[in-house]
């Protein structure tokens, strides 16, 4: 009898347990149970070497471009694996699809996108300085090329991240496979509570740059009649408090301020500059808005049981797991225009609303949904329906046909 294919699983260990890393253990568990003896491959992704490739590296010059050194040593500790025991190794999170292996199928959601498609607003949100920005991003882009030819199918999350293969890499479609998996390990739906349409608004999300949450504080700012939630953690949270507290001294602001200019900042390190309050002297916000922070599970499923609707405003995402946690509980949603694989999710299903990048139309919105309870539970409905279409199996059925289909090609 023949052995069973030995796969690995290769994703870089940030210490985090979000959405994705839900993802990877979920379907490492049913290629389990499907017979695949299949093994997660993790490699460090937060401590920091002095030296980058045999080169040493001064910790401020490593600060100031952080981003650069960071995939650069996730590179160089990459390559020190050793798979040569795996019949066929499945990527996942950047810089994985560059793994030298003869059979790769690549778990595609996102490239470093700093050097990609959101490289321009980077700068223009004073992330990056745009002269030394525009050197890593050629070094990037080259040594990327230099290597994804060899992955053999790259399992889309979505048209937006389909788009990038064929835009910067010149992937040839037919070796691009939709991969739309959905938010559970179980395969049937989640028993939500009774819907009630005047529930909170809620956000679920991590607070980084582009997750545009604080779009969301605006909003709240905007709509003072409306219950405002936001489950998550992450490195801008303290900064999404500081606006917080900043619009609720200035009212008024709320309802002027660009709203560009509320997302299209570098956050934490304001809190640092003359300008800011720092994280120790965070003000009150307002009552109507709850900023949890990091919760537990059981807390996370609560807000989402509370929720009237769900907004998702995240700048051209690459799929959006909080939408389809939204449909898996009967949850309508609102999302950007400009929000990538979120708006794939919700435009012309009749489960969510597609609303321009402002907290006043999200404000708006909001407050359309709260007074239009029939409206909302017809969207609620089709939220419920639509949760179906992206059942875990058929996500599970899609990655086990790219491993046998490496494994048939050499």
């Amino acid at each position: 009898m023949r052995p069973p294919a030995r796969v690995a699983i290769l994703k870089p260990d940030y210490g985090s347990n979000g959405g994705f890393e839900r993802l990877l253990e979920s379907l490492t568990e049913s290629l389990r149970a499907d017979g695949v003896a299949v093994e997660p491959v993790g490699f460090d992704a937060l401590s920091r070497s002095p030296r980058c490739f045999g080169i040493p590296v001064p910790s401020g010059v490593r600060d100031q471009h952080h981003e650069y050194f960071q995939y650069l040593s996730l590179v160089e500790r990459m390559d020190e694996l050793d798979l040569d025991r795996f019949d066929v190794v499945v990527t996942s999170q950047p810089p994985t699809y560059l793994v030298r292996h003869p059979r790769v199928v690549a778990v595609f959601y996102h490239q470093a996108r700093v050097f990609y498609d959101l490289s321009d607003v980077a700068v223009a949100s004073g992330v990056v300085e745009p002269d030394v920005h525009a050197a890593a991003v050629e070094q990037i882009r080259r040594l990327d090329r230099s290597r994804v030819g060899d992955v053999r199918t790259w399992l889309a999350g979505s048209q937006e991240v389909a788009d990038r293969l064929t835009h910067y890499w010149d992937i040839p479609t037919e070796r691009i496979v939709p991969f739309r998996a959905g938010p559970m390990i179980s395969t049937a739906p989640h028993t939500a509570a009774p819907y009630d349409p005047a529930g909170p608004a809620l956000c679920v999300s991590r607070h980084e740059w582009p997750k545009r949450t604080e779009l969301v504080v605006q909003a709240a700012h905007v709509d003072r009649a409306g219950s405002y939630e936001l489950v998550g953690g992450g490195s801008r949270l303290d900064w999404v408090r500081t606006v917080d507290a900043r619009f609720a001294a200035d009212p008024i602001a709320a309802r002027v301020d660009d709203p560009d200019a509320t997302w299209r900042n570098t956050g934490p390190r304001l809190l640092a500059g003359p300008l800011g309050t720092g994280p120790g002297e965070i003000g009150p916000g307002t009552t109507n808005l709850r900023i949890h922070g990091e919760t537990d599970d059981a807390a996370r499923d609560a807000a989402y049981d509370r929720a009237g609707v769900v907004i998702a405003p995240a700048f051209r995402e690459d799929y959006g797991l909080t939408v389809l946690e939204a449909f898996e509980r009967g949850r309508p949603v609102i999302v950007c225009n400009d929000g990538g694989g979120l708006v794939e999710l919700v435009e012309g299903t009749g489960a969510g609303i597609v609303v321009d990048p402002t907290a006043s139309a999200i404000a708006n919105t909001v407050q359309e949904l709260r007074v239009s309870p029939v409206r909302a539970r017809g969207l609620a409905e089709a939220a419920a329906e639509m949760a179906g279409r992206f059942r875990h199996a058929g996500a599970v059925a899609t990655l086990r046909d790219a491993v046998e289909a490496a494994l048939r090609g050499g």
